[in-house]
C-alpha cells in the first residue's frame, strides 16, 4: 500500500470506512469480541479528535443496547428506520457536539 497524504476529513472517512468493514465481519461471524474492539477503538479515535459519524452506527443504542457497529433490533414502541433507532442517531449527534465536531 502506497502512502498518501490525506486531509483530516479524508483520514476520518477512511478510518470509519475501515471500522464499517470490521463491523460487517463482526455481524457476519457473530463475533462479539470484534464489536467490543470497535467500541474501544472508536472511543480512542474520538479522544484524539476524529469526529464520530453522525449516523449513530458507532455509538451504543440507548433503546436496544446494540453495541457500536452492531445493527439495532426491534423494540416495541420504538420505530426502527434504516436499521438504527432515531435515539441512537441523536446520541451520536450529541456526542459530536460535546467534542466540538459539527
Amino acid at each position: 500500500m502506497e502512502y498518501q497524504r490525506l486531509s483530516q476529513e479524508q483520514a476520518a472517512a477512511q478510518f470509519w470506512d475501515g471500522m464499517r468493514c470490521v463491523a460487517n465481519v463482526a455481524t457476519t461471524t457473530g463475533n462479539k469480541t470484534l464489536f467490543q474492539a470497535i467500541q474501544v477503538v472508536g472511543q480512542a479515535a474520538m479522544a484524539v479528535g476524529i469526529p464520530i459519524p453522525d449516523t449513530g452506527e458507532f455509538v451504543r443504542c440507548p433503546m436496544c443496547d446494540a453495541m457500536p457497529g452492531q445493527r439495532c433490533i426491534n423494540v416495541v414502541g420504538h420505530p426502527l428506520p434504516d436499521h438504527l433507532h432515531p435515539e441512537r442517531t441523536e446520541r451520536a449527534r450529541r456526542l459530536r457536539e460535546e467534542i466540538g465536531k459539527p
